[in-house]
């Protein structure tokens, strides 16, 4: 199955807010001290410890922003 240009458009865009809003549910299990959560929603194993997830939100906030500034050069 083909996706012609508008559907393809769709999906990334409703993709890039799932990636937002999986990272605003990282922040709030965050401060609630649900790390093993957390990790798993940044899509890595449960072992890290909280001082891993921290330093793991930044690049992953700038990851996805990086992805949506390329997704609108190319709109």
């Amino acid at each position: 199955m083909t996706l012609n240009e508008e559907n393809k458009n769709a999906t990334v865009n409703h993709r890039l807010q799932r990636a937002k809003e999986t990272l605003e549910e990282v922040k709030g299990n965050i401060q609630m001290g649900y790390w093993r959560v957390a990790a798993n929603r940044l899509y890595y194993a449960c072992y890290y410890s909280e001082e891993n997830i921290i330093l793991l939100l930044e690049p992953a906030e700038k990851f996805i922003a990086e992805i949506e500034k390329l997704i609108n050069e190319n709109s």
